[in-house]
Formats: structure tokens, sequence, C-alpha cells
């Protein structure tokens, strides 16, 4: 039995030359499914035609309707004799070229077996825009500055706004390119863009942005509607098909990519506004809006059953709510396939929150006293233009004021029924936990000690002149000061920063497992209860000292230098810094930046080069270190724990530049330039060197023309080039030297 057939095909053109071509073919009981359409190119409003053929009689196919990845319908279609005939009716969404795509699951899991075929046809539409190029004149000098004006125009001719790729080529980059190349390669931006566009392909000189813009309303020439079937050729689709016995019936997470595709730059939108303007839809006209501002028609919007989604809005909680529900398979809501895309929540008393707190802040501020009645808050409010009396929540009724203790913090609440809304909370300790550490340093420098009694910590408030009996509670009655030392593990931390002149400064990180010594000083309160020991009691205060450490191979602790004083949960940095010379510097400033908060806290270096920054709360810091006529330093990633010193050295590099410079190329030679040329070396990309000479014409310095890292062809090239909505925009660049 034979499984191959050969088709031998002859051609011979208008000048009498000839030419053949056999084509094999493999037989076999393998479904094959082809489809045709009447024509390949329609005009607005026409339908399309369709007929589907195939080698089995009784097939039954899914047929889709598909525009630029996106299924506009599916539709089974039933063969009669291995044969059907297709009417799809012209829909709104035909523009440009529309995929029939007609495919039946194989009876195995060999996808091998499965039946398709596509057929592309076209709706032509010139969807190029048209843009007006003006320079600034008509001819330049080398090294010129140049500007260039765009207008940009739909294919309408309407004004528009639009993103542009721009490239400018200048003939000496260009050959310099071509030159650096190796003979033969091809290269170009040209090239690049042609591969990725399909503009280098063509069919007896028609490319397929020529059918863009075909005009249908006249008579074609003779064979076009057939270059068009040959470009229009979908040689990548293929469809896939997953055969399991279990399966996912939940539409939400079946169809997620699609919903994801619809709906993050609609929450991307909301999002954005409530984070700049705290602003949240609160109906569906405002909704509307906002999907507007990003370009999203509200409308438009469909669920995988070609049903628009539902949006609600209402309030739940101390939150407002917008929800947008799909109605699911049955294409009903309020039945049980209904299901969620989006849900947000925006607690609704934002606004007035904000406020509060900023003028709990702005009292303590200007009084150095806290707000602890309902009267004066409302004082502080009217200062915002806000009238609390008369807010009121989503359903109408009136806020509550509450006020509290929390610790050491007191606190004013907002609450709505037994929802709590908002909290404004103020720490009471911060400036009595600064004055007692700045009494126990004063103490420590004076004795080489912290206190370590009841009686030592009396006399080092009298020292720094702190009564005491001043020390009281937020319930009026005075602190207790307890004392702890203990043992933990820890590691010593020591950060280098080193480099050879010349060279990228590098970083090295060194750990030693110790055993620390911790002397710890309590401020406490006993609550509420006024009981001390009970359960209510907390710290109000806290402070450490690190007294010494000591690593496994070292035979008695050893004292830490300097000696700090911890307050609450903090650390220290400190180090030394010096120059290549191995010399100290001194003044240098050294600045900490919490990488969470971003809050910075600066320090100097002594005349000895070392520095300490203290009271650093536990967490991830940038270190950097600037001093004239050096190289800033940075380090990233810097962890001080709680009570523990991390040892941090800066070896700073020189910044300042020579009269001479010494740049080594790719070769063993070496080219010296004077200082007046080495300011065109910093505009090069690095691993690229300008070779500067001096011709013998007068004193003018030439040069060869400096290439980009890529597309080095290019003079220019910016792929973000915006227009505004009346289409203009303009693109500033200099020449080629």
């Amino acid at each position: 039995e034979d499984t191959e057939a050969s088709l031998l095909f002859r051609a011979r053109d208008n000048k009498g030359a000839d030419g053949k071509h056999t084509e094999s073919l493999s037989l076999g009981d393998k479904s094959v499914v082809r489809i045709t359409t009447d024509k390949s190119m329609y005009r607005d409003g026409e339908p399309i035609r369709a007929e589907i053929v195939a080698n089995q009689t009784g097939l039954t196919l899914a047929l889709d309707t598909i525009s630029e990845d996106r299924v506009l319908q599916s539709q089974p279609v039933h063969l009669q004799n291995g044969r059907a005939a297709v009417l799809i009716p012209y829909r709104a969404e035909f523009s440009g070229a529309i995929t029939l795509a007609a495919y039946a699951p194989a009876p195995s899991e060999d996808e091998d077996d499965a039946a398709f075929n596509s057929r592309t046809i076209l709706y032509p539409h010139d969807r190029d825009l048209k843009l007006k190029l003006a320079l600034n004149q008509e001819s330049y000098r080398p090294g010129e500055d140049a500007s260039a004006n765009f207008l940009a125009r739909t294919a309408n001719g309407r004004l528009a706004e639009s993103a542009l790729g721009i490239v400018i080529f200048d003939k000496a980059v260009e050959e310099r390119a071509r030159t650096d190349r190796q003979f033969g390669r091809s290269y170009g931006f040209y090239d690049a863009y042609c591969y990725l566009s399909g503009c280098n392909v063509d069919v007896a000189g028609v490319s397929r942005k020529d059918l863009d813009r075909v005009d249908l309303s006249k008579q074609l020439p003779e064979g076009l509607d057939l270059v068009a079937e040959v470009l229009l050729t979908n040689y990548g689709f293929e469809p896939r098909f997953f055969h399991s016995a279990r399966y996912d019936a939940n539409p939400a997470s079946v169809f997620k990519d699609l919903i994801r595709f619809q709906i993050d730059p609609l929450k991307e939108r909301l999002d954005l506004e409530y984070k700049e303007n705290c602003d949240y839809p609160a109906d569906e006209t405002s909704l509307r809006r906002f999907a507007a501002i990003s370009g999203i028609a509200f409308e438009e919007l469909r669920d995988p059953w070609d049903t628009p989604y539902r949006p609600s809005f209402f309030a739940q909680g101390a939150a407002e709510v917008f929800r947008l529900t799909s109605a699911g398979a049955d294409k009903q809501f309020n039945t049980a396939d209904d299901f969620t895309v989006l849900r947000t929540e925006r607690p609704y008393f934002r606004f007035t929150g904000e406020a509060i707190n900023r003028g709990v802040q702005r009292y303590h501020a200007r009084t150095g006293q806290f707000i602890r009645d309902a009267a004066t808050l409302k004082r502080e409010l009217r200062q915002e233009g806000i009238d609390f009396d008369s807010l009121r929540d989503p359903w109408g009724e009136p806020y509550r004021l509450e006020f509290a203790v929390s610790q050491t913090k007191f606190q004013a609440t907002r609450s709505d029924d037994d929802v709590l809304l908002w909290t404004s909370s103020i720490d009471y300790s911060t400036g009595l936990q600064a004055r007692i550490d700045a009494a126990l340093i004063a103490y420590f420098k004076k004795n080489s000690r912290i206190p370590q009694s009841d009686a030592d910590f009396n006399a080092a408030l009298t020292q720094s002149e702190i009564s005491r009996d001043e020390l009281r509670d937020p319930w009026g009655r005075p602190y207790y000061v307890t004392f702890k030392q203990t043992a933990v593990y820890g590691n010593r931390v020591n950060i280098y920063s080193y480099a050879s002149y010349g060279e990228k400064p590098k970083e090295k990180t060194e750990l030693t497992p110790v055993t620390q010594q911790l002397d710890f000083i309590y401020l406490r309160s006993d609550g509420e209860d006024g009981q001390e020991g009970t359960g209510d009691d907390f710290n109000v205060a806290t402070f450490s000292r690190l007294i010494a450490e000591q690593a496994g191979n070292e035979s008695t602790p050893q004292s830490v230098k300097p000696g700090v004083i911890f307050p609450g949960s903090t650390g220290a940095i400190t180090g030394t810094i010096t120059d290549p010379n191995g010399a100290a510097v001194a003044g240098a400033t050294v600045t900490a930046k919490n990488l969470r908060t971003s809050i910075e806290y600066p320090a100097r270096s002594s005349d000895d080069g070392t520095f300490i920054i203290k009271n650093l709360p536990a967490g991830s810091y940038e270190v950097t270190c600037d001093v004239p006529a050096f190289k800033r330093a940075v380090i990233t990633n810097v962890i001080v724990r709680s009570s523990s010193v991390t040892q941090l050295n800066f070896a700073l590099e020189v910044g300042a530049i020579s009269e001479t410079v010494t740049v080594m190329g790719s070769s063993d030679s070496s080219i010296n330039m004077t200082q007046r040329s080495v300011s065109s070396l910093a505009l090069l990309a690095p691993g690229t060197v300008n070779i500067v000479t001096k011709s013998n014409i007068g004193n003018q310095l030439l040069s060869t023309p400096r290439l980009r890292e890529y597309f080095p062809e290019t003079l220019v090239w910016q792929p973000s080039l915006e227009t505004d909505k009346q289409g203009r925009a303009q693109l500033k660049f200099k020449l080629a030297d």
C-alpha cells in the first residue's frame, strides 16, 4: 500500500522561461481540515463566507474568530459529508487581520493527531501615523546642536497623542560602524527593525503594510487577492489541547489570565488615584472617569461570555468597597455562578484621620503638651478646615472620640459603633528618653561605667540636674528602675571598603562569632492598676551598654571601644577612615540612611579618623562617606543589631584627576592625553576608547566618531519620544564631531 504521493508543479512565465517543483505528501488516516474563504480582503460591513472541508465525514469542529490574539467569538461547526459552509456576520471589531481557526481535539492525548487549520483575511485600514518633521535649520556643522519638531496625525488626519521611536543616522558614524564589523556581515538598525516588523517580506513587490492601504472601493489589480492570501498566511497558529480526568471548574481561576489582562490596567489606575489624590470611585460615574483617564473604555469591558461586568459600591466596616462582578456562564446576575473579578477597599476615614495626625503633632510641637480631650482636638481640626461635629459616617451617624494610654503612647481613637476607624498615637516618652540618655552618657564619662543601682541612677539624674520626682507616668505615679546584666551570642561585624588607585572600591565583611556582655537599665511604669510587678507593667525606656566581647580564640573578654550607651532597641556604627596611604582622614561626613524609613543619621570623623553613629534603630542601612578631594564611598545593606556595634572602615580613593592621564586600549600601546582632551573621554560608554589627536591644520582637535554600544551605526537612538495631545514633540540632539 502506498503511503506517499508526489505532486509535480510546472510553471512558465510570459518570456517563455519555465520551472518545476515537486511536493511529497504523506498519506494516512490522520484527520485533516482545510478552511477557505471567498476572498482575502473585505470591505467594512461585509460578512465572511468560509468553507471547511475534512477527510472525515462526521467531524465536529470549533471555529474561532480571532483579532490580535483575542478571540472575538467561538462557535461549533458540524460537518456533513466532510464539508460545511459558514457565514460569519460582520462585527465592529473586524478591523485589520482576522484569523479563522478551525480545530478538533485529538481522540487521544497525542496532540499530533489533532485536526486544525487556519485562514487569515484582512479588513484593510491604514493605521500608520502621519508624521511631519521640521528641523531648526537646513544644514549643520559638525558638533552643532540640532532640534527636530514632530507633528503626529492619525491616518485620517486627526492630531494624535502618540509614542514614537526615533533613530538618527550620520554617514560618518554609519561608515565607522560598518568598517568595525567583519567583512560581509549584515549590520544596521534598519535590518533589525525590518526583521521585527516584517517590512522586508514582500510578494511581487507588495508588502504586508501595503495591504493595509488598499482601497477596496476600486477594482483590485489582477492577482492582488492571491498575493494577499500568501502574505496573510499564518503558519504560527497551532491550538493547544489539555487532557485530564481532573479539571478546574472555577471560572475565576480558569479565566484568570484573560481577566487580569482586562482588569489590571483599571486596578492600577484606581490604586494610583488613591495613592496620589486620596480619591476612589464612589459610583459608576466616577469609575468611568478614572477609567477614561487611562484610556480604558469601561463600557467595552466584557467577561469571557461577552457580558458586561457589573460594578457595585458599598460601605463595609471601616472601608468603602468597590466590587466588579461577572454574571458567569449563565449570563444572569444574582445567580450561583456569579464571581468577583476585582474588589478594592479604601478606608473612608483616611482623609480626616491624617488631618487628626497632623493636628496632634502640631499641638505637641507648639505647646509641648498632648491632646487629651475632644474640645482641644476639634479646635486643631478647625485649622484644617474640618468641623468634626458635622462629619457623618456612610450610614449618616456621627463619629465617637475616645482617649486612652497604650504603654508609652497617648492615643486618640475614632469609633463608629463597634468599628475602630482610626488611631492617632504620639509617644510621650521620646523627650524623657533623650534627657535620661544624655544624663547616662555624662555619668559614664565621669565614672567609666553606667549605673548599677537605684542610688547610682539617682546620682546620674542629679548630676544632670534632673529631679527623680518629676519622672512620672500618665497616671501621675513615679517610675521605678530595674537593672540587668546578661550575656548573649552575636557576631563581631567588620566591614571594610578598600581599593587600589583607579579601581572601583570593594567591600569586605568579616563576621566573628562572639559572646557579648551587656548591662541593661529599664525605666518602668506600674501601669493602670498602680501595682508594681503586675501584668500591666511596661517599659517606658530601655538603656543598654555593650561592655565586652569574647571570641572563641580569645582567652579573656575584650573591652569594646568606644563605650556606647544604647537607648531602646538601638545599635551603633563605628569605624576608621583612611586615605590610599593609610593615613587618617579627619572631618569626613559619614551618613547612615535607614533603608526602611529613609531617615538619615550623620556624623563626622575625628582627628584620628574615627567616627561613631549611635542611637540607630536596629535594621539595614546605607552608609556613605563624603570628603572633599576623595571619591564618595557607599556601602549598602549594613546590618545594625540592637545593643551591638557594627565596625565599618573606609579606605578612600582620591577623586582628583592629574594633569596627564594615560588610557590603555585593547593593544599594548597607550595614548597620553592632556587634560583638555580628558573631558571628552567622560562621554564614552564603558569599554570604549576615544583616540584624540592633534591635526597639522591649525590647532583644531579632531576625533573619530564615537559609537554606541547598541545599534552603533546610529547617531541618536531614542525609543521613547511622546507627542502631546496636539501631536507635538521636540527632540534635541548634538551632531557628531
